[in-house]
């Protein structure tokens, strides 16, 4: 039997597929958004509703055997992942991305999720840290504030899109500590279905009164938005969320929230090849942001209560 916090070459070989997969999340939005030929096709909000609801519809077999596991508190930490986890990042990357944020930086703005973890780890959960991980968490907000200061290829600074998806890595970590400290008697398919399943209730009403329908109307474009959306919420959320619970499981929160080291490299690796606007600057930052959430994640030698 694995040990508890103890990564397997099977755990790192899932870590990989989430990096890659979540590091592609960010074009597959882009392509939802505005297709192959930079035209609006759905709004932010809509692409939202649907990913939710596909993935929430998708993992509703492997959530009916599990309700009569489930009791008490636990609805309310299953609902609370589905919102902090996914209903509220969904929105806010969206709007991000639809308000031309590059899919590069908003990978790279991802990688905050640990350092966002271990600090909720700290205030909440009353976990220790040590002065090497206090040092990477000064770090990680440096890198931050530099990426967020710098303007975007049209000579803006896009404060507020780089705040919603700073917002949602906090979200993320609050997912990540109820997880790991609140559900972690239930498997990783209980936790991903139900949990995508109680929000995707509420996805599927608004996409009834979004408008969706009209999007086919007006553009030919319209079925390869909805097909990325189908393979971003397919793949990049339900698929991915039943790994990454699992990884979370089998070994720490720290390990498990270090796939946002490889995420920007994917996220970067795309909008290089669909010719975004990253400079080296945006790199500088982001590795400066990965550089502390490196030495974050470094096991302590030494605690500070």
């Amino acid at each position: 039997m694995q040990k508890q916090g103890t990564a397997t070459l099977g755990d790192y070989i899932i870590f990989l597929f989430l990096g890659f997969i979540w590091g592609s999340s960010f074009i597959l939005m882009k392509f939802t958004l505005f297709g192959m030929n930079g035209e609006p096709l759905f709004s932010a909000y809509q692409l939202a509703g649907l990913r939710i609801f596909i993935a929430g519809f998708l993992l509703y077999p492997a959530s009916i055997p599990k309700l009569k596991k489930i009791k008490g508190w636990d609805w309310l930490f299953l609902f609370m992942v589905g919102v902090f986890g996914n209903f509220i990042p969904a929105f806010l990357f969206a709007s991000a991305i639809e308000s031309n944020l590059a899919s590069g930086i908003a990978g790279i703005l991802n990688s905050l999720t640990p350092i966002f973890a271990l600090i909720l780890g700290m205030v909440v959960f009353k976990s220790s840290f040590s002065k090497r991980q206090g040092f990477g968490l000064g770090l990680g907000l440096i890198g931050a504030i530099g990426l967020i200061s710098l303007k975007s290829g049209s000579g803006e600074i896009l404060l507020g899109p780089m705040l919603l998806v700073v917002v949602a890595t906090l979200c993320y970590a609050i997912s990540l500590n109820i997880i790991k400290y609140k559900l972690d008697h239930l498997s990783s398919v209980t936790i991903a279905s139900l949990g995508l399943g109680l929000v995707s209730i509420p996805s599927g009403i608004y996409l009834l009164f979004s408008g969706v329908e009209e999007v086919f109307v007006q553009s030919d474009q319209a079925w390869f938005g909805l097909g990325s959306a189908f393979v971003l919420a397919a793949i990049g959320t339900a698929l991915a969320l039943v790994f990454f619970n699992r990884l979370v499981a089998r070994t720490t929160v720290i390990f498990a929230s270090s796939v946002t080291y490889i995420i920007p490299l994917f996220a970067a690796m795309w909008g290089y090849v669909f010719k975004e606007s990253l400079t080296i600057y945006h790199g500088l930052f982001g590795l400066i942001i990965v550089f502390g959430v490196y030495l974050v994640n470094r096991k302590p030698k030494v605690s500070v209560k």
